[in-house]
């Protein structure tokens, strides 16, 4: 029942909502403070997307066991893996890398 509730929250919500994608430049080079800070809640809302889903998924994305995803820990991976990254836009969403990053650090094999 609270399953059921969540879900029909989450659909009535979506519909008054707004949504705007998060891109790597932004997220990598934020305007001013309050902005940064809206891209921390932004990743944030992504790695428990990420997690949320891939508990519920039958197809494991990546396999942390019991453990769960820091949003520090996703920041520190997203950045690193910028520094390293020449030929990847800068319009990339970050939502690709972090599944990416969260399915090598975390593989299923």
């Amino acid at each position: 029942m609270v399953r059921m509730t969540v879900i029909l929250m989450g659909v009535l919500l979506s519909f008054s909502a707004n949504a705007q994608s998060l891109r790597l430049k932004n997220y990598l080079h934020p305007e001013n403070d309050r902005i940064r800070i809206l891209n921390e809640v932004y990743l944030a809302g992504a790695v428990d997307a990420l997690m949320i889903y891939n508990r519920t998924a039958p197809t494991k994305l990546f396999c942390m066991g019991d453990e769960v995803a820091s949003h520090d820990e996703a920041a520190h991976l997203l950045s690193e893996w910028a520094e390293k990254q020449s030929k990847m836009p800068d319009d990339t969403l970050i939502v690709i890398p972090l599944l990416l990053l969260l399915k090598k650090s975390y593989p299923c094999s």
